[in-house]
């Protein structure tokens, strides 16, 4: 499965080919009479007295090499640790006539394992690189042509820096405020980590800088980057146009994946691949009064509200001030019963205090403006909040966003994407696949409609945006779905929803909704086991519905040739490809994030359609013993009879 659509000029993977087409372009600038240079630097071997920055003699550090590097020059790095490195104004950074190159050293570094998007990657030693470009920390500051101190506005200079190949360890990748034309490619952030936030690296890509400062980014490619162990994968915070995360990987975050907030235009989040949200120590998500004791008194209890993502329980005795801490066993969110694993040393008495610690908090994507691209991204086993969402939405929404082809599921809150009734005008949601949590907390209330949780909840349009400026088409939702009176709604296959018409007319109309009120077990296709449901793949069963896997599930969800979904999508609402860049079938596309190409039994004459044509073929063949014309045994049984004539009339007309 490829790992994101590819880029403009192909897919960028570590590969033999990749290190030799970079030598070519050096050779290439040289042999035109570019007049760029290369400068080589090793931090383990070079001198900055007795070097030149050559290949024979480079020099030791990234100050040396301010001191000399022009636009359009290339800086070649070898292994070692390189400290902490800052780009600003006559300190390293390019112009619009030629950018500078700062890349691994492909003669000397070792490359990233082919792997890497899915596996991760294990954390360098920065006191022993073996093979790899560290620093401690990379800084792109300030660098701006003008800026207004009393409106906070300024236009970028543009820092004009190309970073390729180079790692992170114990800090991170931040670029600050007024900062243009910077791609950071291939690089990886493995960021400080303890038990408490205190103690950890902040986000991974951090483009932050409160509006009331004054920031403006612009073109901005971040792309096939990986990111571990940090508060937070990338955050966009400020004013920003023309800014691209591609292909990156994000994985054992503590806090939110993706972040989206301030002014934006063209900003596209494409092809990442994010997952496993971690808990902190001292996420406190809780706090409560107790109000009756159960029996045993210092295991059973009952308290004053509601609570979620329950991991640890603290009490703290009113009248001793003794605080212990205890795993919760169970929760009733009717009741308010707590019950905990290991008993307390004291009994629970009203008025003390309970404190209930998240599992984990953030989202897959979090969401507090508009005007967005959120393609092909693959998020599972984070969430703690949402696995997508639009947090506190204005009355007008958020406007102009597209989110399709994604694939979001176990997420740690059985909300797996809540738009809040924040859609603006001009928001498109096509051919995603969000899957929700089987045995939620909502199942044990009895709610059958609700048994696989929240997959697309909150799907309307905001109070003051137009509803038939929304799309909602070719979504693949496993679990409960709202959505708008007056949006565009069609063709999506749903558990069970709230809005989406199964008639064939209107603007809301072709989706398929398979619980109705039915008995649990009496759907439709009841989804006990493999093969069932709407998807049909071979592990697309009860353990996909599930949270916490200690592995990439992304298989499950891929389709099968008989699944409803293959070829039930409306073409007029359905991207060109899919989440892997595969094509999609232009007439009868698959709802969800995967494309899979129908087999259409019954067309005898193999012209694309089950016609009048097959339907002759069928009747000249019918009966005929021995076979002369096998086209028509559409079951493969070696005859032509009823069971192929039934399989005809299934197809006919598509």
């Amino acid at each position: 499965m490829d790992r994101h659509p590819p880029a403009p000029g192909g897919d960028r993977k570590e590969t033999p080919v990749r290190r030799i087409t970079a030598l070519f372009v050096l050779v290439l600038c040289w042999a035109t009479g570019l007049q760029a240079a290369t400068y080589t630097l090793d931090a383990v071997g070079g001198s900055d007295t007795t070097g030149d920055g050559s290949a024979a003699a480079p020099w030791k550090s990234m100050a040396k090499v301010f001191t000399a590097v022009q636009p359009g020059d290339t800086v070649l790095l070898r292994p070692g640790n390189y400290g902490a490195v800052t780009f600003k104004k006559n300190s390293g950074v390019g112009t619009a006539a030629g950018r500078i190159t700062y890349m691994a050293d492909p003669a000397t570094t070792t490359p990233r394992p082919s792997a890497w998007y899915e596996d991760g990657l294990d954390r360098p030693d920065p006191t022993d690189p073996d093979g790899k470009v560290i620093f401690t920390s990379i800084l792109f500051d300030m660098y701006y042509d003008t800026w207004d101190s009393v409106t906070k506005i300024g236009v970028p200079a543009g820092h004009y820096v190309t970073l390729d190949g180079l790692n992170v360890v114990d800090g991170n990748v931040y670029l600050k405020s007024f900062v243009s034309h910077v791609t950071v490619r291939n690089c990886n952030v493995f960021g400080a980590w303890g038990e408490y936030s205190s103690q950890i690296t902040g986000h991974a890509f951090n483009l932050y800088r409160a509006v009331s400062y004054g920031s403006n980014y612009q073109h901005i490619l971040i792309e096939d980057c990986y990111a571990t162990h940090c508060g937070g994968g990338v955050i966009l915070l400020g004013n920003f146009h023309d800014i691209t995360i591609r292909g990156c990987h994000f994985e054992h975050i503590a806090g939110t994946m993706m972040s989206l907030q301030g002014a934006m235009t063209d900003v596209v989040l494409e092809g990442n691949h994010a997952h496993h949200q971690v808990a902190l120590a001292d996420t406190l998500k809780h706090t409560h009064t107790a109000v009756a004791p159960g029996s045993p008194a210092n295991t059973t209890f009952t308290v004053s509200g509601d609570a979620t993502f329950l991991d640890h329980v603290s009490v703290i005795d009113a009248s001793t001030g003794l605080e212990e801490l205890r795993r919760p066993v169970s929760f009733n969110h009717t009741t308010y019963q707590v019950v905990l694993d290991e008993p307390l040393s004291f009994d629970v008495e009203p008025g003390d205090t309970v404190k209930f610690w998240d599992d984990n908090h953030g989202s897959g994507v979090a969401v507090r403006n508009g005007n967005f691209t959120l393609r092909s991204n693959r998020i599972h086993d984070c969430g703690g909040t949402r696995g997508i969402y639009f947090y506190t939405p204005p009355t007008e929404g958020y406007p102009n966003i597209v989110i399709e082809n994604n694939l979001v599921y176990s997420t740690t809150n059985q909300y797996t994407v809540d738009f809040l009734n924040g859609l603006g005008n001009n928001c498109v949601v096509r051919n995603n696949t969000f899957v929700g949590r089987k045995h939620s907390n909502y199942d044990t209330n009895g709610d059958a409609d609700k048994l696989y949780g929240f997959g697309m909840t909150n799907g309307k349009a905001a109070t003051n945006a137009d509803p038939a400026t929304v799309v909602i088409a070719n979504n693949l939702i496993v679990g409960t779905a709202t959505v708008s009176a007056g949006a565009v709604v069609k063709n999506n296959i749903v558990y069970a929803g709230s809005g989406f018409e199964e008639d064939a007319v209107g603007s809301n109309a072709n989706n398929l909704v398979y619980y109705n009120g039915e008995s649990v077990g009496s759907e439709p296709h009841p989804f006990d086991g493999s093969g069932n449901y709407f998807v049909g793949g071979p592990l697309f069963d009860d353990l996909a519905f599930t949270t916490q896997h200690a592995e990439n599930f992304n298989a499950a969800f891929l389709l099968v040739a008989a699944a409803d979904a293959v070829g039930y999508g409306d073409p007029a609402y359905a991207p060109a490809t899919d989440i892997t860049g595969a094509p999609r079938d232009p007439a009868a596309p698959s709802v969800g994030c995967y494309e899979c190409f129908a087999v259409l039994t019954g067309d005898a004459d193999g012209d694309g359609d089950v016609d009048l044509d097959d339907f002759v073929i069928l009747k000249n063949a019918f009966g005929q013993s021995p076979l002369l014309d096998p086209r028509a045994d559409f079951d493969g049984d070696g005859d032509v009879d009823l069971d192929d004539f039934v399989i005809l009339k299934l197809n006919f007309g598509r």
